[in-house]
């Protein structure tokens, strides 16, 4: 009885060990996302400033 409760601690420790391996992946994982995040809104920033750069060409030209 014994030798099976120190097999299923030891399995449970394996397990959690496991788990704490997969946390630690996954909380990697959501700061390279939150790297990707700021880089997206960079890239939308300087979207927004060339699409206004567009706009202003645009109305420049109609202008004429």
């Amino acid at each position: 009885m014994n030798g099976e409760l120190a097999l299923k601690r030891n399995q449970l420790n394996e397990k959690d060990a496991e788990l704490i391996t997969v946390r630690a992946e996954l909380d990697v994982m959501r700061i390279q996302l939150r790297g990707k995040d700021g880089e997206l809104d960079a890239v939308r920033s300087q979207l927004e400033e060339e699409r206004a750069k567009f706009s202003n060409l645009r109305a420049a030209v109609d202008a004429i």
